[in-house]
């Protein structure tokens, strides 16, 4: 519907109004309360408001604004689903800031998100004074370093594969230093320093792991196999058939698999009726494959040698 002649002046007047408040507006303060929005709402309204903020940060003009933003625009910027540019706007604020350990952090958040493991290293070691090498993880929150272990761990695992051992290293031992009460982790770095052949260190850092959790049947487990591969037979069958108590269901975890392969290399080694236990897990976990041939090789043994009997507890 056409609107009446007298209407079309005051239309015309009133986006001339409008057009000055349009163009007055501050990208830096937009920036500011949009990001203060961001950090208030949960997921996923953050991750549309990081990018309408990240949006506004980009609109900054004034180079005094967006120097004295841009540690807080690499951070909006991984919320918003930009890592890479988080990286760069990251590099920016310590080029300008200095490379402290919390300007550094969502620069080695975007490394890890696009899997660049070396640069995040270089990154994290060159940042830490020394013998604090880990400072940029430890200024990291729980969520964030959690987020960071789940995209490293396997990029570190590769390296290690690849022959980049110290940096595979590295990564589980900052992991541990971040949070030094945190079972999984010292069992990590346990397993990475077993891998590596230094077993004295090993051993120290799964007692470790231990103490800080000494009802996790998987670091349990863990250690009972690396007792086994030092030739301690016997401490290991004690650890596995531990490890095979604290299952929440007895049988779901790896422990009895162990001690029935234990049993297969050395009959009477595992101190347990592994038969038996096999036969019960296998009820549990139908699944378990390697349980399972295990198995039949077990019974397959007992039927060619009558004489052979499993040691009880």
């Amino acid at each position: 519907m056409a609107l009446p002649s007298s209407a079309v002046p005051a239309l015309v007047l009133g986006l001339l109004a409008l057009g000055p408040c349009l163009a007055q507006q501050d990208p830096a303060a937009e920036f500011d309360a949009v990001r203060a929005r961001a950090v208030a709402s949960g997921s996923p309204a953050m991750d549309a408001t990081a990018k309408e903020a990240l949006d506004w940060f980009l609109r900054i003009e004034d180079p005094a604004a967006r120097r004295l933003r841009l540690p807080a625009a690499a951070a909006v910027a991984l919320d918003a689903g930009r890592p890479a540019l988080a990286v760069d706007l990251g590099r920016e604020a310590m080029e300008l800031g200095g490379a402290t350990p919390a300007l550094a952090v969502p620069v080695a958040r975007g490394l890890a998100a696009t899997g660049r493991f070396e640069e995040l290293v270089v990154l994290c070691r060159s940042v830490g004074a020394a013998g604090q090498e880990a400072a940029v993880f430890v200024a990291m929150d729980p969520a964030d370093l959690a987020r960071v272990e789940g995209q490293v761990l396997p990029l570190a695992d590769r390296a290690m594969r690849s022959g980049r051992t110290e940096d595979a290293l590295w990564v589980f031992d900052a992991l541990v230093q971040a949070d030094p009460d945190n079972g999984v982790r010292l069992a990590n770095l346990a397993l990475t320093l077993r891998h590596l052949g230094r077993r004295s260190e090993a051993a120290a850092a799964y007692r470790q792991a231990m103490e800080v959790a000494p009802t996790d049947d998987q670091i349990r487990s863990d250690h009972g196999l690396f007792l086994r591969a030092c030739g301690n037979w016997a401490q290991a069958a004690v650890e596995l058939r531990r490890a095979m108590e604290l299952e929440a269901v007895m049988g779901a975890g790896p422990a009895v698999t162990n001690l029935v392969q234990m049993e297969v290399l050395r009959p009477g080694s595992s101190g347990i009726d592994a038969a038996g236990a096999a036969a019960r897990a296998l009820a549990v976990r139908p699944e378990a494959a390697m349980l399972r041939r295990l198995n039949l090789d077990l019974v397959g043994d007992r039927l060619r040698n009558p004489d052979k009997r499993t040691s009880r507890r």
